[in-house]
């Protein structure tokens, strides 16, 4: 996988978006998530998978209101988004600082353009796994 530690850190969100679907509770529905987080953990080295099971088992113990605050910020940005789309259908969405986000597939279908901005590596293994995810 060979991310810097700053690259590393977009990988958190993805796997608190996991746990809180995985915990099968209406905090939060992320099936893509957990296809992508499947994904990266196959292809990576022995040592970065132990780091993400440490990761999600630290966040498997959360409480359900810190995960919920966690998972507020993508529901929110993601209403952001269809509002937007909604006014201006053929409208492109920019994301900045996009990590391992999957807001893509939880959007509105439509004519919009949508494009992701982050650190090279990120987005080179990004694209790397999007030709594993259903579009």
């Amino acid at each position: 996988m060979e991310l810097s530690e700053i690259s590393r850190t977009s990988i958190l969100t993805l796997i608190c978006r996991v746990v809180a679907t995985e915990k099968q509770s209406v905090l939060f529905h992320d099936e893509k998530a957990i296809e992508l987080f499947d994904l990266i953990y196959a292809s990576s080295t022995k040592s970065e998978r132990q780091w993400m099971a440490r990761v999600k088992n630290k966040f498997r113990g959360l409480s359900r209101k810190s995960v919920k605050v966690i998972c507020n910020r993508a529901e929110t940005f993601d209403k952001i988004a269809n509002e937007f789309i909604e006014s201006k259908p053929s409208g492109t969405i920019i994301s900045l600082g996009c990590g391992f986000d999957t807001r893509f597939w939880r959007m509105d279908k439509g004519r919009f353009k949508y494009v992701e901005l982050d650190l090279p590596e990120v987005i080179n293994l990004k694209s790397f796994f999007h030709s594993g995810l259903e579009i």
